[in-house]
């Protein structure tokens, strides 16, 4: 057998589930929002961080390439030792020494001394930062930074991240022998 029920009239109980529903609501969308920011600001600072490693390794390469390829040591050809070079804006084109090399390998992989960026080497011939045993006969380092300035982090007072990174490459020599070694299974493996 089927009974009605009669319909709840609203009371206060009623009101307070209501009420207690958008409150729940609006505290559950403010931190949904508060998380997806978060994670877009953190994600771009991850991709910026990469992308500046990415520009300080070429830098450093190519710097190092650069010396090794002309000749380059500490002393010659123009080289101080142990004085920081700050990269010019725009890059010199084409480069005539190798820390100018490595400017224009950060400039095309997206660093260059600007308000928000900045870009510098540094070379010597002692032994490399945080490396022991080897003494190069020139070493090179390259510093990429960046402020970044955050998208949602500014309702957290969060107005920018700091993008650091950093590489070192060497001109170094193993010996002069050289030696080529050819594996086969038959017959000559080199000619």
């Amino acid at each position: 057998m089927w009974t009605l029920k009669r319909p709840l009239k609203p009371g206060p109980r009623g009101l307070l589930r209501r009420g207690s529903v958008l409150i729940l609501m609006t505290l559950s969308l403010f931190l949904l929002f508060g998380c997806i920011s978060l994670v877009v600001d953190l994600g771009f600072a991850f991709f910026k961080r990469q992308q500046a490693q990415a520009a300080a390794d070429a830098s450093a390469s190519a710097a190092a390439a650069y010396a090794f390829n002309n000749g380059y040591t500490c002393g010659s050809g123009g080289v101080v030792c142990n004085t920081t070079y700050n990269c010019a804006y725009p890059a010199i084109t084409p480069p005539n020494t190798p820390l100018e090399a490595g400017c224009l390998y950060a400039s095309t992989n997206g660093f260059v001394n600007t308000g928000t960026q900045t870009v510098s080497l540094i070379q010597n011939n002692t032994a490399p930062p945080g490396v022991s045993g080897n003494a190069p006969s020139l070493w090179i380092e390259a510093d990429v930074s960046q402020s970044l300035a955050t998208m949602f982090g500014v309702f957290a007072q969060v107005n920018s991240l700091a993008i650091k990174a950093k590489s070192v490459a060497a001109v170094s020599s193993i010996g002069t022998t050289n030696c080529v070694m050819g594996l086969s299974a038959s017959g000559t493996a080199v000619t």
